[in-house]
């Protein structure tokens, strides 16, 4: 949900952004990956901040991919890409063919949803996560590792930390010490909540009001 929500801004802020952005498919991705082998980490986060997908590709995908990077802000910028992508359709070849399931099997999966939120969620145990979010924006200006290459290219420029709680059915956040934050330490932009569940009931609250589509099944 979180790469969901960082999904939806980083659109906003390709929408509004000054440089022309190449289109590619994930399999064209794929050949510029291929013929990248050996680029430094800079030029590879360069050239990844430069394009804009027409599809959206899988986690699984991307954990390979960004496995054989040369550095944190190639793999970064991959993450950025992807993020951008993630309302957009798979390739036609990794959309399963099996059509949307009945009426009746809709039903069926929706109320075993709606029981997993309503029983299972409240007895939850305690516990806690890492949450680390990176931001990204179009011109950061403000990044002091940047190469002349980057500076108008979509890219990380802060990550903020924090650990979440969960007690009592409740998130409890604790955000890192200024001294592990950046210089920028407070968390504007992108607000994330729910991740524990909480957001699954906001979901079926909206489901109900409004009409459901089946995709990708």
């Amino acid at each position: 949900m979180t790469r969901i929500l960082a999904g939806i801004l980083l659109s906003l802020a390709i929408a509004s952004s000054a440089f022309a952005a190449e289109r590619v498919s994930v399999a064209q991705l794929e050949t510029i990956l291929a013929q990248a082998q050996g680029q430094s980490d800079g030029d590879l986060a360069a050239r990844l901040s430069s394009l804009q997908l027409t599809e959206r590709f899988t986690s699984a995908r991307a954990a390979r991919w960004r496995a054989s990077f040369p550095g944190a802000r190639s793999q970064r910028a991959l993450m950025g890409l992807a993020d951008r992508s993630a309302f957009l359709d798979p390739p036609a070849s990794e959309i399963p063919a099996t059509p949307a399931p009945d009426l009746a099997g809709q039903r069926r999966i929706m109320g075993l949803a709606a029981n997993y939120v309503g029983n299972a969620i409240p007895q939850l145990p305690r516990f806690y996560a890492s949450r680390t979010v990176i931001h990204f924006q179009d011109q950061p200006g403000t990044v002091t590792d940047a190469s002349p290459d980057e500076t108008n290219s979509l890219h990380a420029n802060r990550i903020s930390r924090a650990t979440v709680l969960y007690q009592n059915g409740q998130e409890v956040l604790q955000v890192a010490p200024l001294k592990v934050q950046s210089r920028h330490a407070a968390d504007q932009g992108l607000r994330t909540w729910g991740a524990f569940g909480p957001i699954l009931g906001l979901v079926l609250v909206d489901a109900a009001q409004n009409k459901l589509d089946w995709a990708h099944w």
